[in-house]
């Protein structure tokens, strides 16, 4: 490592879903908002919340 890295730079990871046509998307929503919580749980002290953003297909006619 040299003098001037950053040993603590941080990691980002980003994870896409993606559900059937039939889910229901606000229960999809809070299965994946509660297991993202628990896992928060088991992190060191210090790390930032995850953030959770849904983004869908919308067409333009």
């Amino acid at each position: 490592m040299s003098a001037g890295s950053n040993p603590l730079k941080p990691i980002i990871f980003k994870t896409k879903l993606s559900f059937y046509d039939s889910t229901n998307m606000a229960q999809a929503v809070a299965v994946v908002t509660s297991l993202t919580n628990r896992a928060f749980i088991e992190m060191p002290p210090g790390t930032p919340p995850p953030i959770i953003i849904r983004f869908e297909l919308v067409f333009v006619a």
